[in-house]
């Protein structure tokens, strides 16, 4: 494998998936890999790419969103990042998936067994900023992209920086999320603050979420135990490494 072009978009923090790609081109460059990352507006389609054709030498990883090759390249990989309920794999892609909570829908949706080094799930958490530090009275009740009664909903649209997002967090009783493929989870959870959702959610993904829970009455226990997740994430860190090496290995061998 010669070269990689990572199918992106202009950078922002309130998009879990646009950080991702933006920081798997950052792990690239850093592994000395020939990465280059398209950089446009998402409203926008790819008439707006600017980088020439593509050229035999050169795999596009799209993200799960993209439709059909627009790039129109030989060498193609799905960087799955969220479950969708349309499937925009080819036969013949290559396949990464950013989670194995999420083994059953890809694998259902791919008609086979994923391998190991076909999940990448990248660190894209703020901790400095995320974090169960510096610890606040906890007085509000917030929700994502839903309502709560008395409680405070946070948008896509507001608050507008992260650092304002973590203060309301870390003041807050419990977080309601609805929406469960959401980096406000992780978020919340690192910042000691149990999560309700509703129905069941995953626990275990490359780390075990302490703090979730979907029953109200529970979340005195979730707090009780939502402080183990910043240990559980830490130890997963440790891991990084290697487990990014061992997705090196495989894009080089293409």
């Amino acid at each position: 494998m010669n070269k990689v072009l990572i199918y992106g978009y202009e950078w922002t923090h309130k998009s879990g998936g646009i950080v991702a790609l933006h920081m798997l081109a950052e792990k690239l460059n850093e592994a000395g890999v020939d990465v280059s990352m398209t950089c446009f507006s998402p409203v926008f389609g790819v008439e707006h790419y600017q980088g020439g054709p593509v050229g035999d030498d050169t795999l596009v990883i799209y993200p799960e969103v993209v439709q059909g090759n627009p790039l129109k390249a030989k060498r193609v990989m799905r960087y799955i990042l969220a479950e969708r309920g349309y499937w925009n794999v080819a036969p013949g892609d290559e396949i990464l998936c950013w989670s194995v909570s999420m083994r059953d829908h890809v694998e259902r949706q791919a008609s086979r067994h994923l391998k190991d080094n076909e999940f990448l799930r990248l660190p894209i958490t703020d901790t400095s900023l995320f974090n169960h530090r510096d610890p606040v009275e906890r007085k509000i009740i917030t929700s994502y992209e839903c309502t709560w009664p008395g409680g405070i909903e946070i948008t896509q649209g507001w608050p507008l920086h992260h650092y304002e997002m973590a203060g309301l967090l870390k003041q807050s009783l419990f977080t309601v999320v609805w929406r469960t493929q959401t980096s406000v989870v992780e978020e919340a959870l690192l910042c000691g603050t149990p999560v309700l959702t509703r129905g069941k959610m995953i626990h275990d993904n490359e780390y075990h979420l302490y703090g979730l829970t979907d029953d109200h009455a529970h979340l005195e226990k979730s707090h009780a135990e939502v402080g183990k997740t910043w240990y559980a994430y830490h130890e997963y860190l440790s891991k990084f490494p290697a487990l990014f090496g061992r997705f090196l290995d495989r894009i080089k061998s293409l």
